[in-house]
C-alpha cells in the first residue's frame, strides 16, 4: 500500500512540475494479424479475433492523450474509453424461420504510458520525439448463436505490450497542436479465457486458458491527434 502510495506522489509531482502540458483528442488506425493455433473449432463466426487465421483493420477510434514535457523528456499518458461494437446477423426460410445467425459484442480499452526525448525547444513550431511505451489492453467479446446446434461463446483477453514510440508535435496555430506517432510493438503478452457454454464440456464452467508471449507482433497503429498547450 506504502509503495502505490508513493507511486502515486511521484506521478503528481512530474505533473505539477512540469514546463508544457497538453491534451489532446487521438484518432486511432489500426491493423492487426492474430495466431492461427489457438483451436480447431471453426463455428464462431469468421471475422471473430481468436478463431482461425485472421486480421482486423480499424479506424476511428479515439482516445485522449495527456502529456507533459520538462528539459526535453516528455510524458504521455493515453486513455481510450471503451469501444463497443455490436454485430446482429440472421439468415431465414420461407416460412420464415431462423436458419443460422448469431448476436456479438465486442468491447474494448486500453491505456499507455510513453516516455520520450523531444528534440528541439519549445520555441520551435515541429518537435519529433523518440522513446518507449508500455500498454495494458482489454478486449471481450461474446457471441450468442440463434442456432441450438451452436453453443455461446465469451472471450476475456488481457494484454500487456511495449513498444519503440515515434512521433511529432507540430504547432498550427498559437496554443494548437497536432501530435502524430507511430508506435512500433516490440513484445506482446496475453492471457485469453475462453468460455464455451457447451453442456458436454467437462470442465466447471467450459473455461480454457491460453497464454502466449510474441515478440515483434503483426500489430500496426497510426496516432493522430489535435489539442491544446494548457500553460
Amino acid at each position: 500500500m506504502k509503495n502505490k502510495i508513493l507511486l502515486i506522489l511521484i506521478i503528481i509531482s512530474v505533473l505539477a512540475n512540469a514546463q508544457e502540458k497538453y491534451i489532446f483528442l487521438n484518432q486511432h488506425t489500426i491493423y492487426e494479424e492474430y495466431n492461427t493455433d489457438i483451436r480447431e473449432n471453426q463455428y464462431v463466426q469468421t471475422n471473430d479475433l481468436y478463431s482461425g487465421k485472421s486480421n482486423l483493420f480499424e479506424k476511428n477510434i479515439l482516445s485522449i492523450t495527456y502529456s507533459t514535457v520538462k528539459k526535453h523528456i516528455l510524458n504521455e499518458y493515453t486513455f481510450m474509453p471503451f469501444h463497443i461494437r455490436f454485430d446482429n446477423y440472421e439468415v431465414s426460410n420461407k416460412e420464415p424461420r431462423i436458419v443460422d445467425g448469431y448476436q456479438f459484442r465486442d468491447i474494448r480499452t486500453n491505456i499507455t504510458y510513453g516516455l520520450s526525448y523531444i528534440f528541439r525547444d519549445t520555441s520551435k513550431s515541429f518537435r519529433p520525439y523518440v522513446g518507449l511505451g508500455v500498454g495494458f489492453f482489454f478486449n471481450y467479446q461474446e457471441y450468442i448463436p440463434k442456432i441450438s446446434n451452436h453453443y455461446p461463446r465469451y472471450f476475456t483477453k488481457y494484454s500487456f505490450r511495449t513498444f519503440v514510440n515515434l512521433g511529432f508535435k507540430q504547432k498550427i496555430y498559437k496554443n494548437l497542436y497536432i501530435n502524430v506517432q507511430l508506435p512500433i510493438y516490440i513484445t506482446d503478452y496475453y492471457i485469453l479465457y475462453d468460455k464455451l457454454l457447451n453442456p458436454s464440456i467437462n470442465t466447471d464452467d467450459g473455461t480454457t486458458k491460453y497464454n502466449d508471449f510474441s515478440y515483434m507482433p503483426s500489430l500496426y497503429l497510426f496516432k493522430l491527434g489535435i489539442g491544446f498547450k494548457i500553460n
